[in-house]
């Protein structure tokens, strides 16, 4: 399984979970914490600034370890309705466009499809990812306005 955070610039942090390893809330925080330093390396103007966090409501986002975490960070977590795939950005733009590039390619070994997905990932420009939050923020829109009731086609 892979992990990405990213933003309106690029990739921040991409984390592969090892095969038959349980993603719970210490194994999150593990990988918070390399997003922590992954925001003050790539992005050092943010080492003052209040981070914002989308993630949905998983277990282990939700844990009250994990939001303690959170909260002595000084970051904050942006209110994400429950689960819907229309209205997360890494389900809706980076994952189906992945697939697109990764599609009728066979690989043998694990790590070659990491690194192809690492290659992929670099090689999108900035406005690639500009893009997925112009949707983002498109989605959300409509989702306020219609009151919830709302599916992308």
């Amino acid at each position: 399984m892979a992990t990405v955070f990213w933003d309106m610039h690029g990739v921040l942090l991409l984390r592969f979970t090892p095969p038959h390893e349980t993603v719970n809330s210490a194994p999150y925080q593990v990988t918070l914490k390399e997003l922590k330093i992954a925001v003050h390396r790539k992005r050092p103007q943010m080492s003052d600034k209040r981070v914002l966090l989308l993630h949905d409501n998983a277990r282990p986002h939700i844990a009250h370890a994990t939001m303690n975490i959170l909260e002595q960070w000084g970051w904050e977590i942006l209110q994400y309705p429950p689960y819907n795939p229309d209205l997360a950005p890494s389900d809706f733009h980076l994952f189906p466009n992945m697939k697109k590039h990764l599609r009728a390619k066979r690989f043998k070994p694990l790590d070659d499809v990491k690194l192809e997905v690492q290659t992929w990932l670099r090689g999108q420009d900035s406005t690639f990812y500009g893009q997925g939050f112009e949707k983002w923020i498109s989605r959300l829109d409509k989702c306020i306005n219609r009151e919830g009731d709302y599916v992308e086609k």
